[in-house]
């Protein structure tokens, strides 16, 4: 596999807004994969960042996006959909099965996709899905993004036994609380500001800590890395285990 170090795709900007749920996920695909293959900083891409929401897509739009890009060497899997924040009670259906589909049911359909190519060109390939520390933790009103994300964590490592014959590496990475535009969508500024300092690390996490995570799963250097999931969180899955320890 070639140095990633051009790689530079911004981790926020393919995260999907509640609207993207009406578009044709393969076209919004063939619009990144262009964008990328355009790109100055961008001179041989060999990896690609996907995300979907369901399979509303026809045979046709897959094979030719395949064909366009001749293989595909790593998928990473960014496929998610936080939607509204509901109290369990009161969740409307539609709601949770937008983010079933929009993280677990879409993951599982861009990994067999991209799987189902490698295995064809016995490409030694790899497949990193974006999972979050929601998987293990759970918050109120998060009911269906947190049970998605443990799905694709179950998911990642299913595959990866599956997979593990064929010599394709499948991993997970957990983030924690990034600094992301999204988090604005749920806290003020000031918020954002106050809570840093309370975190175990002094601050939120920073997205491009999560790229450099994601950098070393697709590379030769793990390439003996399998069915893991890497939690990239500055301690944030144990904060409320560390209080009444600190100095």
């Amino acid at each position: 596999m070639k140095d990633l170090s051009d790689f530079r795709i911004s981790y926020e900007k393919y995260n999907l807004s509640e609207n993207s749920i009406t578009h044709d996920p393969f076209l919004l695909f063939k619009s990144w994969f262009d964008e990328i293959c355009e790109s100055k900083e961008v001179k041989e891409p060999n990896a690609m960042t996907l995300s979907t929401v369901d399979s509303q897509n026809t045979p046709t739009n897959r094979v030719v996006l395949l064909k366009k890009f001749s293989s595909v060497d790593i998928l990473i899997s960014t496929t998610a959909f936080a939607g509204t924040r509901q109290s369990f009670l009161k969740y409307d259906h539609e709601d949770f099965e937008k983010g079933i589909n929009g993280t677990l049911v879409g993951g599982f359909h861009m990994a067999q996709l991209v799987a189902r190519q490698m295995v064809s060109y016995t490409i030694y390939g790899k497949i990193l899905f974006i999972s979050s520390v929601q998987a293990e933790m759970p918050f109120a009103q998060c009911a269906a993004y947190g049970s998605a994300k443990a799905g694709l964590n179950h998911l990642m490592r299913t595959i990866s036994v599956e997979l593990s014959q064929h010599r394709i590496n499948v991993n997970a990475i957990q983030p924690g609380w990034i600094d992301t535009p999204r988090e604005r969508d749920h806290f003020s500024e000031d918020e954002i500001l106050q809570e840093g300092p309370l975190l175990p690390w002094g601050r939120l996490g920073r997205p491009e800590e999560i790229g450099k995570a994601a950098c070393f799963l697709v590379s030769d250097q793990a390439d003996y890395i399998t069915g893991t999931i890497l939690t990239v969180d500055g301690g944030f899955l144990y904060k409320d285990c560390q209080s009444p320890f600190r100095d």
